[in-house]
């Protein structure tokens, strides 16, 4: 399986001294440098999980790429992309480089923000029972560098998660004016994976659908390599782009 789409924002930006740009940018080009592994294991993942859980007739394109993560190129194969320009994505990169341009105040702040979610977990004690000294890093504890379709890069361990409760966690600082560029990406995320998830399950039998929202992560919130992942970040700057939310430039 490839490594290495999300980014590794755990342990590393709570360690090292230097500012939060220059911990994500190392973490991005150390992670870059890994996303050439495997990519016919990636097509082979998707695929098997596609076929798997979900009905293709049902849901779109773009509403698979949200349950999974996965691509489809212009041949009709599934892909996990190295980035926003990876040459695969139909239609070409997520964002042109004007769009790039336009965008990148909002880009800076949401890394910023990311960043803050860390900082602020680091004040308080662990959870979740993973033996790290402090929630950050027990959150980061989840990571795994096996990136899954569906579940992304979750600790398969880690399956029953306490999502209720980590929404606890991530609440207060989403709601505490330290997040006001985080909050509607956060929402954004959700309410686009819950409304494909919804929609997936749709016609299976009680039992069923409660496996299938549950496998596809309709409720999850995001993790945060989830936010941080740069293909996602991309799609949602496009996304705020084109519906007035990111603020003009002078």
């Amino acid at each position: 399986m490839r490594h290495g789409m999300w980014l590794v924002l755990t342990v590393v930006l709570l360690a090292v001294g230097a500012g939060p740009h220059g911990a994500i940018n190392r973490a991005s080009a150390q992670i870059t440098q890994s996303l050439n592994e495997d990519e016919l294991s990636a097509t082979i993942a998707c695929q098997s999980f596609i076929d798997e859980w979900l009905n293709q007739a049902l849901l779109t394109v773009e509403e698979i790429r949200v349950l999974t993560g996965c691509w489809q190129d212009a041949a009709g194969l599934w892909f996990l992309p190295n980035s926003p320009d990876d040459p695969r994505i139909p239609g070409g990169p997520v964002l042109t480089v004007d769009e790039s341009g336009r965008t990148a105040p909002l880009q800076r702040q949401l890394e910023l923000e990311i960043y803050g979610l860390w900082t602020w977990w680091g004040q308080y004690p662990p959870y979740f029972g993973y033996g790290a000294p402090t929630l950050a890093e027990d959150i980061g504890a989840l990571y795994d560098e096996s990136l899954l379709p569906g579940t992304g890069r979750v600790r398969t361990d880690a399956w029953f998660f306490e999502y209720e409760t980590y929404w606890v966690f991530i609440e207060p600082y989403v709601t505490s004016g330290n997040a006001t560029n985080l909050s509607p990406y956060i929402a954004w995320w959700g309410q686009r994976r819950q409304a494909a998830a919804t929609k997936a399950v749709t016609g299976l039998p009680g039992p069923l659908q409660a496996i299938g929202w549950q496998t596809l992560g309709g409720d999850r919130p995001p993790l945060p390599w989830d936010l941080a992942d740069p293909v996602t970040v991309a799609e949602y700057l496009d996304w705020a782009l084109a519906n007035g939310r990111v603020p003009a430039t002078e």
